[in-house]
């Protein structure tokens, strides 16, 4: 049955992301510059994607990325996702 990622498998994912997101903002100068030599050395290696659909409708990638940064990345208190 294809009805898309389940919230159970969705969560875990999203509070690492939260995680990641809240490290990186505390970063220093120092960190960065590392961080940009690796990002460096990275992108010259061979990155693979794979695409997994993530919900049966396929919206637009835009609308997702409206949602995120609406609930995500920049909420007000009454939309915030995590509370």
């Amino acid at each position: 049955m294809d009805q898309g990622h389940t919230r159970e498998k969705l969560k875990p994912i999203f509070a690492k992301a939260e995680i990641n997101a809240s490290n990186y903002l505390k970063c220093t100068e120092s960190d960065m510059e590392l961080l940009e030599k690796k990002k460096w050395i990275k992108s010259h290696k061979q990155i693979f994607f794979h695409h997994l659909q993530y919900h049966p409708e396929d919206p637009p990638s835009r609308d997702i990325q409206k949602l995120w940064t609406h609930l995500v990345a920049n909420p007000t208190e009454k939309d915030h996702c995590m509370r």
